[in-house]
């Protein structure tokens, strides 16, 4: 019964925060498609059913990633942690 709950939870989840059946990457504050476009599947160990289309990150997308992180860290890391827990659980 554990492993159906699970799976349950896992389906409700990505259908909830991802209603495309994309998962997009999340930089500077955006749910964004990469740059390419390109998409891998994931798949449950499980069963091996198709869980979701994760985009396939390239160097342009870790790039715009890593900067988005450096121009950010300022504000950030001068935050109280209870404002950046409150932004962490939202995401």
């Amino acid at each position: 019964m554990p492993l159906e709950s699970n799976l349950k939870k896992v389906q409700y989840y990505l259908e909830r925060n991802f209603p495309d059946g994309k998962v997009n990457n999340h930089i500077n504050g955006q749910s964004i498609a990469s740059k390419s476009g390109n998409t891998f599947k994931t798949f449950s160990p499980t069963d091996m059913q198709s869980l979701a289309d994760v985009q396939e990150s390239n160097k342009e997308d870790i790039n715009s990633a890593v900067q988005a992180a450096v121009d950010s860290f300022p504000g950030w890391s001068e935050m109280p942690g209870n404002e950046r827990k409150k932004i962490l659980l939202a995401v």
